[in-house]
């Protein structure tokens, strides 16, 4: 009897096993892998996109269909269309039907009418003949264009299609921002343009009319030729050469202030006259403000009806001119005359002359001051863009540095055992991480090489510097059988600059030569003095580069139509470099054919 419960619990046990394992740990098994392989090609297509040229806004809808090209060739069951509005109809621009569907365009125009919202799923959708499908609404417009892109997929993917969706709005949403952006910058460069033409404009007619004036006026001529934005206050500046001309008691410039709606005393000469007060605009009996509002030059002789400040200085003989320009006015000048001087038509001429130029100089000194605001303000923009761009990569760090660390545990085992096909996918997972952190870094640096105006340099070695990059890169090096020799051929290998900035010149030139190498070659590193400056040098026998490349191989995101695909990178590594070069004052340079490999240098002056 016992053997028969023993048997009956062997089989009850049998059963119990494979009944858990049927209905509990296989299909958490599939659930396991379904996620991972999602993840998989959520991250592939993630990373084809940020690896790809997105800062071409020239044609948006190519860039647009680079994307969802991208999303076809990682999801073959979808099929994606993109549509534009004219502000009447809706229009089909391109498309990719890999589901072989045809799309059912009387219902297209009311359903991209009805979609209102950033991002929309449409279960069984009706824009296709088979009731199994369902479509994604993604608005992907930028400026004023309203474009919509629809994806039609099988109902099994519709989580994974919506996160890649998400991801495309995203990218739609940085896109948009950097086009405002920049198309704010170019209307402040453009009316920068207009602002300076205009001061251009007016410098070149009033220096005609100047050659034109009178004998009388030279010494003011002279005057005002010679001003420069270096002095301070070239109103008084004017003032004191007009002082010495005509050699009046004094001589005011009242400056009309709006705020307060009163001329108020600017600048006199000399400073011992004994009342300056402001004038206030609503004064009609002043002779002051009679000059100012009609625009007209007034001489007082003997005139007892006089302001305080002639009074109190007991002037009776006065020249009151108001300075204005055809659209402002700026304020008047008086010109106190000593009693007995007879004053002739001339000295009103020469006075005519003078307040027409001060008008002139009070015009483009507030014009510099306004460039100068303008020109503050630009900084200011080009600062917030550089704010704007680390603040983007932030945001896109952090969740990747999450997912690296999770990824990382679980290749480590410490989230359970892991079968080989998950290990592979894991790391295939933690790889496009990896990438996706190093063009991230890469933004990073660039906004912080834009924000530095000078390196904190100090004496260091470069050799040290050299040896540090060859170590951190041996490991990948070694798995293309690449020998790496260096050549030092220097007296002094001491330079005044920023090892960690340096090194990452360095480094990125190494790099370079290891990707473009062919496996089992030489790559050769030489140091050597020509002058003052020590030369760095890096030559490899790769691929070499293309004469169409060559005039473009320092620009931000550029990378060679022939090795985009093969050849990792987001072609940011040479213009982080050439930029650390010349903040250092250095130049870099390289020789290249096509085939027989690429020569980087750069040269750095040596410290003393």
């Amino acid at each position: 009897m016992i053997y028969i419960y023993s048997i009956m619990l062997l089989v009850i046990a049998f059963f119990i096993y494979w009944y858990i394992r049927f209905k509990k740990i296989l299909p958490l098994q599939q659930r396991i892998e379904n996620q991972l392989d999602a993840s998989r090609r959520l991250k592939t297509f993630v990373s084809s996109v940020l690896s790809s040229n997105l800062f071409d806004m020239n044609n948006y809808i190519n860039l647009l269909n680079m994307i969802f090209v991208k999303l076809n060739s990682t999801f073959p069951e979808t099929s994606a269309y993109i549509f534009e509005n004219d502000a009447k109809n809706w229009s089909y621009i391109r498309g990719i039907n890999n589901l072989k569907e045809n799309l059912i365009f009387s219902k297209i125009n009311e359903a991209l009418n009805n979609f209102k919202e950033e991002i929309k799923l449409e279960k069984n959708t009706e824009l296709v003949p088979k009731k199994n499908k369902n479509a994604i609404f993604i608005s992907v417009g930028i400026s004023d264009r309203r474009i919509v892109s629809v994806i039609i997929s099988n109902n099994s993917i519709t989580d994974e299609l919506m996160n890649c969706a998400e991801f495309i709005l995203m990218v739609k949403n940085f896109l948009s921002n950097i086009y405002k952006g920049t198309e704010q910058i170019k209307n402040e460069n453009k009316k920068l343009k207009n602002e300076i033409d205009a001061v251009v404009r007016e410098f070149e007619n009033q220096g005609s009319r100047l050659i034109k004036k009178s004998r009388e006026a030279k010494l003011v001529y002279e005057g005002i030729t010679s001003f420069t934005s270096n002095i301070d206050n070239p109103i008084k500046y004017l003032m004191e050469l007009v002082y010495k001309y005509l050699n009046p008691l004094f001589v005011v410039y009242f400056s009309y202030d709006d705020k307060v709606n009163s001329l108020t005393p600017y600048s006199f000469f000399p400073e011992s006259i004994k009342s300056v007060k402001p004038v206030d605009i609503n004064d009609h009996n002043s002779v002051i403000v009679k000059s100012f509002t009609n625009k007209n030059i007034l001489y007082i002789y003997d005139d007892k009806e006089t302001d305080d400040i002639l009074k109190e200085n007991d002037i009776k003989t006065a020249i009151i001119s108001p300075i204005y320009t055809a659209t402002s006015r700026f304020g008047v000048l008086l010109i106190a005359i000593q009693e007995g001087k007879n004053i002739i038509s001339d000295d009103i001429k020469l006075v005519e002359m003078i307040s027409e130029e001060l008008a002139i100089m009070v015009n483009l000194f507030e014009l510099y001051n306004k460039l100068s605001s303008d020109t503050v303000n630009l900084a200011n923009l080009n600062r917030i863009k550089d704010d704007f761009l680390a603040t983007v990569n932030h945001e896109i760090k952090t969740p990747l540095t999450t997912i690296k660390g999770f990824v990382s545990v679980m290749l480590n085992g410490e989230a359970g055992n892991l079968n080989d096909q998950q290990m592979m996918f894991l790391k295939m997972v933690d790889d496009a991480t990896d990438r996706l952190i190093n063009i991230v870094t890469n933004l990073l640096d660039i906004s912080k090489l834009n924000s530095i105006s000078d390196f904190e340099l100090e004496s260091c070695d470069i050799t040290e510097l050299i040896d540090n990059s060859i170590s951190s890169l041996k490991s990948k090096a070694y798995a293309k059988k690449i020998k790496i020799k260096f050549d030092r051929n220097t007296e002094n290998s001491f330079i005044m600059g920023d090892r960690h900035w340096l090194v990452q010149a360095i480094t990125n030139l190494i790099d370079n030569a290891i990707k473009y190498s062919k496996e089992e070659t030489e790559i050769n590193i030489r140091l050597y003095d020509r002058g003052s400056f020590t030369v760095f040098e890096v030559s490899d026998n790769g691929i070499g580069i293309d004469e169409e490349d060559k005039k473009h191989i320092f620009e931000k995101f550029y990378r060679s139509r022939e090795t985009m695909l093969d050849v990792e990178g987001n072609g940011l590594g040479l213009s982080i470099t050439k930029t650390i070069i010349e903040k250092h004052n250095g130049k870099i340079w390289f020789e290249s054919e096509k085939g027989k490999g690429s020569k980087f240098y750069f040269a750095l002056l040596k410290a003393k």
